[in-house]
Formats: structure tokens, sequence, C-alpha cells
């Protein structure tokens, strides 16, 4: 399908200018357009690249206790990602020995969700190794070697919450997004 997108201004050459954009087969092309969007009014801008977000970790679990299935929190952030520009999300997934959200379990949940994604952005996963997860490396590299991970960070969240474990306001807040308040 072809579009002529015409009336915004375009972002080009990092400049924006009135015009339009023409569009065949999901890549900007010099002419055509079959079908046409005014734009009048609107920015006509690239998607937007979210190289760590976390919204996926709100829809998971939008408050502690209250938890939804990875497909449709997952459906949720997608829609989110969109209505924000973000046609490419990297999921900060959490892959730690807590129990709950950042759990192994979660992180199969999510692994699993994204086998079929729902529609929208492309949906990569950021993977936040927690350093001290050791049990979980196994998994960890089989999904790195399967390709079902796409970028890489390492995580020492283990002296902040050990810290935090004197504060019984803290250490609420870590029981209960754990589910074992």
């Amino acid at each position: 399908m072809s579009w002529r997108i015409s009336g915004g201004r375009v972002l080009r050459a990092g400049a924006l200018t009135p015009g339009a954009l023409h569009l065949a087969g999901g890549v900007i092309v010099p002419d055509g357009g079959a079908r046409g969007f005014d734009a009048g009014g609107l920015l006509v801008l690239p998607g937007l690249v979210d190289i760590h977000g976390d919204a996926q970790e709100r829809a998971l679990q939008p408050r502690p206790g209250v938890d939804f299935p990875a497909p449709f929190a997952l459906a949720d952030a997608a829609r989110q990602c969109l209505a924000a520009g973000v046609t490419t999300a990297f999921l900060g997934v959490t892959l730690s020995w807590e129990p709950g959200l950042r759990s192994l379990p979660m992180f199969r949940a999510v692994l699993a969700a994204l086998e079929t994604p729902p529609a929208g952005p492309d949906l990569r996963v950021h993977l936040r190794f927690e350093a001290d997860n050791l049990d979980a490396e196994p998994e960890a590299l089989a999904a790195i070697a399967a390709g079902r991970v796409h970028l890489l960070g390492f995580n020492d969240h283990t002296p902040g919450i050990l810290a935090k474990l004197s504060n019984p306001k803290e250490l609420g807040k870590l029981a209960g997004r754990a589910g074992v308040g």
C-alpha cells in the first residue's frame, strides 16, 4: 500500500519544512501515494526508538498485588508506545533473584508473550541481568543465543536493597513488588 502524507511539516535533513511525504511498502519513496492522509497542523516525524523502557513493568504490575498476564500487559505497553510515537521499544526486562515482577517466571512469561507480539511497535528485549542471579544464567544465555535478547546490561541492586532492609517503609515497598508482603 502506498501513502501520500501532506499538509504537515516534515522533518528532513534536520529541519521541519512544509511538504508531503510519500510511502510505499513501508519505506519513504520520492513520489506517489495511492491513499492520502491530511496531516494539516501536524508534525511528520520518523518513529522514535526507546532504547530502555519500563512501560511493560507498569503494565504487568500497575501496583503491588495487581498483576496482569504478559500478553495483555504487552498489548497495553505497545499501545502506550505508539501513542508516544515510539515505533521500536527495547523493553527493560530485569532478570533478578527477587520473586515476582523481576523473577525468572516473569522473564519466561514476557518472552513467551513476545512469540506472538501485539500489533504496533517492534518490541525487543533489553535484558537487565542482576549480577547475583547465577541460577538464571543458563536461561539468560539460551535466550541471548536464540536471538530473543537484543541488548544486555548488568545490574547490581543488592547493596541498595540491603541498605533498605532496616527501613520498614522501604522494606514494605520491596516486599509488595516481590509479592511477599
